[in-house]
């Protein structure tokens, strides 16, 4: 069995005889692991595995600069960056992303980790909550980050 990881094939650029070599150990099968396949949160909190809820507010904040000025920024509870989430592979992860009604725009999550497509990250709007759940199944550090498919001005609540 042969595994190849992070890595996508061009049909075009491969050797013929590589190509032969696929055929004659059976093809190529694509394996989706459990992460992509289920972020219902019901299912993942009674799946027996430990589930980590973490509650985050995307608010705006006056966040001060070494110069002395300040900047408006979009933060995660209050942080930038916001705050360190840690889990043990293998883990539920449940955030609840939840936005004041006293904000202005909306405001939305990007989890790396998650391996959930970025379709499924829509902005949050003000006085509304939005609940991820995913499998940590990738060990390693990521970083989550504001975003949203139908966000305004995403680009500039990431900077």
């Amino acid at each position: 069995f042969t595994q190849i990881s992070g890595q996508a094939l061009d049909i075009n650029k491969m050797d013929v005889e590589v190509l032969e070599k696929i055929y004659q150990m059976g093809g190529l099968q694509l394996v989706m692991p459990q992460a992509f396949a289920e972020t219902d949160c019901g299912v993942l909190e009674s799946s027996g595995r430990t589930v980590h809820d973490f509650q985050l507010t995307g608010e705006s904040h006056e966040m001060p600069l070494v110069t002395g000025e300040t900047y408006n920024a979009m933060t995660f509870s209050g942080q930038v960056p916001g705050p360190t989430l840690r889990v043990t592979q293998g883990d539920v992860v449940k955030m609840t992303l939840t936005i004041p009604s006293t904000e202005m725009v909306g405001h939305g999550n990007d989890m790396h980790a998650s391996q959930i497509t970025a379709g499924a990250f829509e902005s949050v709007n003000p006085g509304e909550s939005t609940t991820y759940c995913y499998i940590a199944e990738s060990a390693g550090i990521f970083k989550y980050h504001c975003s949203g498919v139908k966000l305004a001005a995403m680009d500039q609540h990431v900077l």
